[in-house]
């Protein structure tokens, strides 16, 4: 089976992994179906008359992909916590058969770009342990 869910960085600076990351093939985007391109803002003109201006969006689409059974590698899971750190990198994001200009969206309100839990928590973990729930949170530039 074809690879058709991954992330890569464009251009990303030295000393940033540039490799091409493969998703998991159970991640789902939440939200999907809750974007509108299309915005309006509303006011009343002084005669009581309705103005409204209409404006297409450009960029800011939220993707949240989840998956609670989405397992991921810690050594995975450490890279995409590096990406999300490095501010302003982009990535493209291909996601069954289409691709997304993205960057990571910490939100204004803290939320985390990248979750997810180790399978078994204990000391002595590795790199080849594995986590699941992963949630990366990503928002279109393009």
């Amino acid at each position: 089976m074809a690879i058709v869910k991954t992330l890569t960085p464009i251009n990303p600076p030295a000393g940033v992994a540039t490799y091409t990351l493969a998703l998991p093939d159970n991640l789902f985007w939440v939200n999907e179906l809750s974007w509108q391109p299309l915005t309006q803002a509303q006011e009343r003109g002084i005669d009581g008359s309705l103005h409204v201006d209409v404006w297409m969006r450009r960029a800011g689409r939220p993707i949240e992909l989840h998956g609670e059974g989405a397992w991921i590698s810690r050594a995975q899971l450490r890279t995409l916590q590096a990406w999300a750190a490095t501010p302003g990198l982009q990535f493209t994001l291909w996601w069954l058969g289409t691709s997304y200009q993205v960057m990571f969206d910490a939100g204004e309100d803290g939320t985390q770009a990248v979750q997810s839990s180790p399978i078994y928590a204990y000391s002595d973990i590795s790199d080849a342990d594995q986590h699941r729930g992963l949630t990366l949170r990503f928002l279109t530039v393009k």
